[in-house]
């Protein structure tokens, strides 16, 4: 009976189909089935979690591309290693801390022949206080 309650303890960590669960549950705490409440209120807060991060970092890269006057698509053109490289936006951040704040922009990298290729630049501009 206890290594039947440990193996399924030790499920919940594995995600493990809620039938296993249940009976192991059911003998042990019988219709109360708190762990399976914890696990599945545990599932719900991961989600919950997730949307908010989703929807902060969406902000961050609206803020972004506000600030900086950018947006999706726009070609940028920054210098490096004495040659200009041109970027086209998929994608902004930002940061914000007590001592700085950082935009980052990230893009397709254009080829020699004038064509978006697979390769991802990023340009960081950063301001400190």
């Amino acid at each position: 009976m206890h290594e039947m309650l440990e193996r399924s303890t030790y499920d919940i960590e594995r995600s493990v189909p809620d039938e296993r669960l249940a009976v192991s549950y059911r003998i042990w705490f019988g219709a109360e089935r708190p762990l399976l409440g914890a696990r599945n209120a545990w599932e719900r807060l991961t989600e919950e979690i997730e949307r908010w991060q989703q929807e902060l970092e969406a902000e961050r890269a609206d803020l972004c591309c506000t600030i900086l006057g950018v947006e999706l698509g726009d070609i940028l053109v920054k210098p490096e290693k004495g040659q200009i490289t041109r970027l086209q936006v998929t994608r902004t951040s930002m940061n914000i801390s007590d001592e700085r704040v950082f935009f980052v922009i990230d893009g397709l990298r254009f080829r020699k022949d004038g064509t978006t290729g697979k390769r991802v630049e990023s340009i960081w501009v950063n301001f400190q206080s």
